[in-house]
């Protein structure tokens, strides 16, 4: 069974939009904020993979928690524009994607759906955009 689970996982970060270093770096601020709030590897993989962020709470939570300890939201939910944009220039973005993500970049009514918001819109136009670089 935990071959299986290797195995998947494994298969997963070789499908994924993020590179084995961008995997190694972020996975674990991730391993963390999963513990923390309950979200699934499997709901991550699926960002990872396909930017596909499923309406669910824990993940909301996750993906705040991942945005607070990579200096892309500040404790408080405030959304880091320019550390957004700098990760977003270490992937080679444009900067004609930088400026469409940027109109984005909006507070919400809570911390968790802002950095819900604000990663869905920046992994919607860059797959390949990781918080850790």
């Amino acid at each position: 069974m935990k071959l299986i689970i290797c195995l998947l996982f494994l298969a997963t970060y070789a499908l994924a939009a993020l590179s084995p270093q961008q995997v190694n770096k972020i996975e674990p601020i991730s391993k963390q904020c999963r513990e923390e709030t309950g979200a699934t590897l499997e709901q991550v993989n699926k960002i990872r993979s396909n930017a596909v962020f499923e309406d669910d709470p824990k993940l909301k939570k996750h993906v705040l928690c991942v945005a607070k300890k990579t200096g892309q939201v500040s404790e408080s939910g405030t959304i880091n524009v320019e550390g957004i944009k700098n990760n977003l220039k270490k992937v080679g973005t444009s900067d004609e994607t930088i400026a469409e993500i940027e109109k984005c970049l909006l507070e919400k009514d809570t911390a968790e759906e802002t950095a819900f918001q604000v990663m869905k819109c920046v992994f919607d136009r860059q797959p390949n955009f990781s918080p850790a670089d």
